[in-house]
C-alpha cells in the first residue's frame, strides 16, 4: 500500500554564486606589485634628478679647475674659450644686444658671453655667442657690437693691477673698451687705460674647441 508523505515540502535550493577565496598572499602580492611600481617610478625620477645635479656639479668643477689652473687672466684668452667680461666699476657683464648695441648690464645668458678668437699671438677678437656673426669693434670713435671680424675688431689685451684686463683697439690705438657704473659704454678714445672704467675681470664659461 502506497504511503503518502505529509510532511513539510523542503525548500528548493537556490543556485549559489561561486565563492572566490582570496588568500592573504594574493593581497600582499598585489600590494607589493603596486609598491614596487611606485618605487621604480620614484627611483627613476630620483636618478634623473641626481644625473642633472651631477652634470651641473661637474660643469662647476670644470670651471673652478680651469680658473685655478691659470695664474694670469690673459691665459683665459685662448682661441675657442667662451668668457664673460665683468666691469670693475659696475660689477655687470659686457653684452651685445640683438641689434648690435653694447652695454654693460649683462648677467647670465649668452648675450653676455664672448668666444675668444685669436688671429695671431697677442691679438684677440671677441665674437658674440648670442649673435655669432657679430664681433666687438671700435670704429669711428665708438664701441659697436656688430663688427664683421675685420681689423677694427682686433684688440690687444693687457693686464693691470688687481688682475684686471684692458682691451686696446689695434685699428684705433689708444681706444679701449670701457663702461661706466651705470652700464653705459664709455667713449673709447677718451677713456685712459689706467681708468677703472677700462678694467674688466674675466670669467671662463666653457670651450667650443676641445
Amino acid at each position: 500500500m502506497a504511503s503518502s508523505w505529509q510532511g513539510v515540502q523542503p525548500p528548493v535550493a537556490k543556485q549559489q554564486q561561486p565563492v572566490v577565496v582570496r588568500h592573504q598572499s594574493d593581497d600582499l602580492w598585489a600590494s607589493s606589485f603596486v609598491l614596487c611600481f611606485v618605487s621604480i617610478g620614484s627611483l627613476g625620477n630620483s636618478l634623473n634628478s641626481l644625473g642633472k645635479t651631477l652634470d651641473s656639479a661637474a660643469k662647476d668643477v670644470d670651471k673652478t679647475v680651469t680658473q685655478a689652473v691659470y695664474s694670469s687672466p690673459l691665459e683665459l684668452l685662448k682661441d675657442g674659450y667662451v668668457v664673460q667680461l665683468i666691469s670693475k666699476v659696475g660689477g655687470k657683464c659686457l653684452r651685445v644686444l640683438e641689434r648690435g648695441q653694447v652695454d654693460c648690464l649683462g648677467e647670465a645668458g649668452t648675450s653676455s658671453q664672448f668666444e675668444v678668437v685669436v688671429p695671431r699671438p697677442g691679438v684677440v677678437k671677441l665674437r658674440s655667442v648670442s649673435t655669432p656673426q657679430f664681433y666687438l669693434a671700435i670704429t669711428g670713435g665708438y664701441l659697436i657690437g656688430y663688427g664683421q671680424g675685420g681689423l677694427d675688431c682686433e684688440f690687444v689685451p693687457s693686464m693691470t693691477m688687481g688682475n684686471y684686463l684692458v682691451f686696446e683697439s689695434l685699428a684705433s690705438p689708444g681706444g679701449v673698451i670701457g663702461a661706466l657704473p651705470s652700464g653705459l659704454i664709455c667713449a673709447p678714445m677718451q677713456t685712459p687705460k689706467t681708468c677703472d672704467a677700462a678694467h674688466f675681470g674675466i670669467k671662463y664659461i666653457t670651450s667650443v674647441r676641445r
